[in-house]
């Protein structure tokens, strides 16, 4: 685009993620800086799965993380998202059922599905995610396991070029989940952050931003990636008097 924003927009999501978005983000003109905060790490050895019939996705890594570790496919993938949902066909899963919100809205798109006699549900994710979707599932009458296949650690170093971003007249970070968003405070260290607007996916990934002094913080409509882009080309709109990011954003 002709008038397309130069203004630094962090990307601190983990890869492959990372890649993903920042392309998106270069097609359409701007400047991007990776600097991913988490690092994704196989659990081995690959822990034995309880049977089950059906899998629950909340996130488009543990798709891969299953998906890497598992050839079986004949399972209906209950996922958080398009962006989840997306990862599962890709993966091979045919049948494909998706949320239309986050955890929560999951949960009880499972629970108000017709329930076979057999019927076991498996959520696949990083070993942090433990417990929550899995209790809520139970609560409502499914047998339902938890496996963790992955986990995030985090990076302790920003990249050389996130720094002097972060000084530039505004700057952009993009935040996926809280505890990326704890690593890249973490990272920043005293580095002054009045100048930063941070663009995150969901509340909890905004949480531990409160009172770090940020110029602004704004929250996707909802957990995906598409609405976060709407949320940044509001930042750009509003905040930052640019062009958008891109149009068909706008739309999920």
């Amino acid at each position: 685009m002709s008038d397309a924003p130069n203004l630094p927009i962090i990307v601190t999501r983990a890869e492959p993620g990372a890649s993903e978005t920042a392309a998106r983000l270069e097609a359409a003109g701007h400047v991007v800086i990776k600097a991913p905060m988490l690092r994704i790490e196989a659990i081995a050895p690959v822990p034995a799965l309880p049977d089950a019939s059906d899998l629950v996705f909340t996130s488009a890594n543990g798709v891969t993380a299953f998906a890497d570790s598992f050839s079986e496919r004949a399972f209906a993938a209950w996922c958080v998202g398009p962006t989840t949902s997306a990862a599962a066909r890709k993966a091979g899963f045919e049948s494909v059922h998706e949320s239309a919100g986050g955890v929560d809205e999951l949960a009880a798109l499972i629970l108000a599905a017709p329930m076979a006699p057999t019927q076991r549900f498996l959520h696949v994710a990083n070993e942090a995610a433990a417990g929550a979707l899995v209790q809520q599932l139970r609560a409502g009458g499914r047998a339902a396991e938890f496996a963790a296949l992955y986990r995030t650690v985090a990076v302790p170093d920003l990249p050389h070029a996130v720094p002097a971003a972060l000084q530039a007249e505004t700057a952009i970070v993009l935040l996926h989940s809280a505890k990326g968003a704890s690593a890249f405070l973490a990272a920043v260290g005293a580095t002054p952050l009045q100048k930063v607007i941070a663009v995150a996916i969901s509340k909890a990934a905004a949480a531990p931003l409160a009172g770090c002094g940020l110029r602004a913080i704004l929250v996707a409509a909802a957990p995906h990636e598409a609405a976060l882009m709407t949320a940044l080309d509001t930042a750009l709109l509003t905040l930052c008097k640019r062009a958008p990011t891109m149009p068909e954003s706008k739309a999920s």
